[in-house]
């Protein structure tokens, strides 16, 4: 019983992971387009 419970609890900490690596992402990836605007302009 505890066995899955940790399973469980291993699964829901790699969906939570995996949900703010593509948040990251996609901050970084607004951070760069800024930097080569602002290079672009300059």
């Amino acid at each position: 019983m505890s066995g899955t419970r940790i399973l469980l609890l291993l699964d829901s900490l790699l969906n939570c992971g995996n949900t703010y690596a593509q948040e990251g992402l996609k901050m970084f990836d607004n951070l760069v387009m800024i930097v080569l605007s602002f290079f672009s302009l300059g």
